[in-house]
């Protein structure tokens, strides 16, 4: 049996989020849905009023793996699982 190296989390910031953010073209209520949080706390931490915690880059990079554009619209869609 081998012992795995835990890793951090990726290193997760306002201007990341606020990037990422723009990059999937989310607004913040559907960018608070996807990463499960709600609209304010994600609004808080894009302000530099809270800390983003460690597992939202987690979140972020899920979200981002599963992210599907939708033909002839703006808002995102997931793709499943």
């Amino acid at each position: 049996m081998t012992t795995r190296e835990v890793l951090p989390p990726p290193p997760t910031s306002a201007d990341a989020l606020i990037e990422w953010r723009a990059a999937l073209k989310f607004t913040q209520r559907e960018a608070a849905l996807a990463l499960g949080c709600s609209r304010t706390a994600l609004q808080n931490w894009e302000a530099r009023v809270n800390e983003v915690p460690p597992f939202i880059g987690l979140a972020m990079a899920e979200v981002s793996r599963r992210y599907r554009p939708r033909r002839g619209r703006t808002a995102p869609t997931l793709a499943p699982g």
